[in-house]
């Protein structure tokens, strides 16, 4: 963070729990000599608050935080009832975080039913959630996001392009949902231009995908 400081560029830095069980086991590293240590939800959040005290519109405010929570769907994983109750109150309370210090809440990988798991189980959509990939998703699903105003962000040349397809024309019309277009090319060359799919997408019938 410090250097984003110094050469003088906007950043948006997304923290946040890892997906569970709690404790979370990491490797600590002194020289060469190597300890695993376990990390519980609880002092991950913690983690998250002290970045954010310590970051969040630093620079004039080019620095900025943002919180990020791990997508659950209803069939990733056989939970039992008391480890769903606990991952849906760790979901709200990185959300209220998020709410609290009024921080973009973010979540990556969102396809087929994550979306209305999130909404209807974990009660963690609005106006200030970006939803990223977002691919495969259903009719009710498409109608959630119009709903609550959760915003989209897309990028067609990610490997979650290959399994399913992003809705971004169903997202656009009939429904106001704001949808971004975005590239993840390295830099170089002509590497920061739209990659072929946007394109593609900017002629003929469909010419409002990549406004």
């Amino acid at each position: 963070m410090p250097g984003y400081r110094k050469i003088g560029i906007r950043e948006f830095l997304a923290v946040g729990p890892r997906k569970g069980p709690f404790p979370s086991k990491f490797a600590q590293w002194d020289g060469n000599t190597k300890k695993d240590i376990e990390v519980s939800f609880v002092q991950q959040k913690d983690t998250c608050q002290t970045l954010i005290d310590q970051w969040h519109g630093k620079a004039d405010g080019r620095i900025n935080m943002s919180l990020a929570y791990q997508v659950h769907t209803p069939n990733q994983n056989a939970l039992s009832a008391a480890e769903s109750a606990e991952m849906k109150e760790q979901a709200r309370a990185v959300r209220d975080m998020s709410k609290r210090h009024s921080l973009l809440f973010t979540q990556d990988g969102h396809s087929r039913g994550s979306v209305k798991f999130a909404h209807e189980e974990l009660d963690i959509l609005g106006p200030d959630a970006l939803l990223s990939h977002s691919t495969g998703l259903t009719d009710e699903e498409i109608a959630i996001c119009a709903e609550t105003d959760t915003r989209i962000s897309h990028n067609p040349s990610s490997n979650f392009s290959v399994t399913a397809r992003c809705p971004v024309p169903e997202l656009l019309e009939p429904y106001p949902c704001a949808v971004s277009m975005d590239t993840c090319w390295a830099s170089g060359g002509d590497r920061c231009s739209p990659p072929p799919q946007c394109e593609e997408a900017s002629s003929g019938d469909d010419q409002h995908v990549c406004r």
